[in-house]
This record gives C-alpha cells, sequence and structure tokens, in this order.
C-alpha cells in the first residue's frame, strides 16, 4: 500500500460523513489559507520521522489529523466553543473508529486503535478551533517489492469478493461497504462502478460509500476490478428502504359524564388516523 492509497483511504472517511464538508492533504495553516474553504474540515498532516523497519516489513506513516470548524460569537460574554468542543471530538471519534475498521479489514493498513489528541483554541486564528490528534499508519512491504514484475507474475484479475454483498438501509442513511478480497498477482488494480447517483467507490481500496441522496429501491451496482491485461466485474446490491411515518403517541386522560357527576378511566395510549382513533391497539370508526 502506497502513501497515496493511504489519503485516498482518508479521503473517503472524509466523503461519508455527513458532518465533514471539505478534506485537506497538507499543512494546516496551507488549508486556512484557502478562500474557498468550507467548514468543518477534515486535514490530513504528514510529520516527518516516517520509520521503515526491514525486519518487520513495515513502514509507519506519523500522521496527524485536524479536525477545524469556525467560532461563532453568540453575543458579548457568549460563543459556541462548548459545542464545537463536542462536536469536533465526535468527528474525531468516528474518523479514529474507521481506520479501525478498515485495519481488520486490510492488512497492508495498520493502525494501533489508541490515539492521544487536543483542542487546539487560538492557534491558527481567532476564527477557529481545532481537535488535533496523532494518527501512525503501518503498511506492510515485501523485501522485492521494488522489483518490476514481468507478465509471469501479473495474472487476469479473479475471484473479487464482497463479504457481505449486500447492504440495506434506509433512505437518507450515510454509509460504506467492506473493502473486497481478489486475486490479481503483482499487478495494481483499479475499481470502477456502474453510474448510481449517491454511489461512489474508491478506485485504490474498492471501497463503495453512498450519501444520503440515494432514492429508494433496490440498486444492483457492477463493480469491474482492472489491471494491465484484464478485468472482472462482480456485483453488490444496495437495498434503500422509505421510512414509513411513525404515528404519534399522547397520553391523556379520557371522561364520560353522566348524571351520577363524572368519572371514567384512564387511556394509556391513543392516536388519530383519518377517520379511525385507535385505543390501545383497537380501531374505533369515528362517525
Amino acid at each position: 500500500m502506497t502513501l497515496n492509497n493511504i489519503i485516498s483511504i482518508f479521503r473517503g472517511f472524509a466523503n461519508i460523513h455527513g458532518q465533514i464538508n471539505t478534506f485537506f492533504y497538507g499543512d494546516p495553516l496551507k488549508f486556512l489559507n484557502k478562500k474557498d474553504a468550507v467548514y468543518p474540515a477534515m486535514v490530513l498532516f504528514l510529520n516527518d520521522g516516517i520509520k521503515i523497519s526491514r525486519r518487520e516489513k513495515l513502514t509507519t506513516y506519523p500522521f496527524k489529523i485536524y479536525v477545524i470548524d469556525l467560532l461563532h460569537t453568540i453575543n458579548e460574554s457568549e460563543d459556541n466553543m462548548a459545542d464545537l468542543d463536542s462536536d469536533l471530538s465526535s468527528i474525531a471519534q468516528d474518523i479514529a473508529a474507521m481506520a479501525i475498521d478498515i485495519s481488520r479489514k486490510n492488512f497492508e493498513f495498520n493502525t494501533s486503535g489508541e490515539y492521544s489528541g487536543s483542542f487546539l483554541e487560538n492557534q491558527f486564528d481567532d476564527l477557529t478551533i481545532a481537535f488535533c490528534f496523532d494518527m501512525p499508519i503501518g503498511t506492510l512491504f515485501s523485501s522485492n517489492r521494488c522489483q518490476v514484475p514481468d507478465k509471469s507474475t501479473i495474472v487476469l484479475p479473479k475471484n473479487i469478493v464482497y463479504n457481505p454483498s449486500t447492504s440495506t438501509i434506509d433512505k437518507g442513511t450515510i454509509g460504506y461497504s467492506v473493502a473486497p478480497t481478489i486475486e490479481s498477482g503483482r499487478d495494481n488494480i483499479i475499481y470502477s462502478i456502474s453510474n448510481c447517483s449517491g454511489v461512489t467507490i474508491d478506485s485504490t481500496t474498492g471501497i463503495i460509500s453512498w450519501d444520503d441522496s440515494v432514492v429508494v429501491g433496490t440498486h444492483d451496482l457492477t463493480i469491474t476490478a482492472s489491471n494491465s491485461i484484464g478485468s472482472i466485474s462482480t456485483e453488490y446490491i444496495l437495498i434503500v428502504n422509505d421510512i414509513q411515518d411513525i404515528p404519534t403517541y399522547y397520553s391523556t386522560y379520557y371522561y364520560s359524564s353522566s348524571n351520577d357527576g363524572i368519572g371514567g378511566e384512564h387511556l394509556d395510549f391513543f392516536s388519530v388516523n383519518g377517520d379511525y382513533l385507535s385505543i390501545n391497539g383497537v380501531l374505533i370508526y369515528i362517525n
């Protein structure tokens, strides 16, 4: 797995997260100078000190992740800092969880699962607040990785498998698939997907992601994996269910009048639907 592959995975995290509006790789100060920056933003920065272990065949990249948002003044004595602290730390936890999930499914992407972070208030300018945490990522390499493969080491892609190969979601849900397994020899694989509004695929990892715009229905997605000598396709099914309106229930007292005075019974729940009144599951026609 190359550095570009890792950056692509983190970009995928930002794309599928409902609160992150911008992904940027590089110096956070350069990002803050961008006039078209949209917040909240995720900035991936590579620190100095890349470690290469020949014994463990592992390259470790010391990434630092910044989750940045704008600080707003509500009045002279109040701002939205408390809300931002909560939101930014929550986004950071989501990023960490997605990284751990990928590391369990892709042996070339390794992360410890233990991260320490801190808030940066007025670190860059007076208008932003950031949550920053370190996330070292290790990637495995082979002793002969730099050798140019000859035709005998390149094979036609085969046995591409998503497990599971079906996802069932409610309309408006944002999510992503697992990474597929595939046999392809030493040649790099490029993934593509059939056109479906709101659905994309990471061309390097094969991870499928979808946003909240995917329409209700069953979507038969065709995924194609290609290398320098050929390609193979498989199907992935995305089922989007409509969210039915849930009746609103109320708790109240019902009284009936009689010559003997006021009496009646307590009704735990009732709801009105058109011309019908439902009391504890019994439908009564309203005349």
